[in-house]
């Protein structure tokens, strides 16, 4: 983002795919609660700069596969599965907020 931002370069700008394999990078990084909470952190980063674009862009909407990653990254570490529900609730939320047929839980 930040280099995006400096260099204006519009091949630069961050989408929801690009953050989706920063995302799926750190959920798979290790075992470590740090890098679960690192990919959870990106998934919050993207909703506040993806959730509120109003497009018909299929490449600019959101979608559930990114949340699904974080919820498999929290499903895999010791007495965290009440994180992996945290996401499933939230993901649920923006799906009934939004109406975008991409964010449907279940749907890849």
């Amino acid at each position: 983002i930040d280099l995006y931002k400096k260099l204006g370069v519009s091949e630069l700008k961050p989408n929801p795919y690009s953050f989706g394999v920063a995302i799926d990078a750190w959920a798979k990084a290790d075992d470590k609660i740090s890098s679960a909470n690192h990919a959870e952190g990106l998934l919050m980063r993207m909703e506040e700069l993806f959730l509120p674009v109003a497009t018909n862009n299929r490449r600019d909407m959101l979608s559930n596969v990114p949340y699904n990653i974080v919820i498999d990254a929290w499903s895999r570490r010791s007495g965290c599965a009440e994180r992996a529900e945290k996401i499933l609730r939230r993901l649920i939320d923006k799906h009934e907020e939004t109406n975008n047929p991409y964010l449907k839980p279940g749907l890849c």
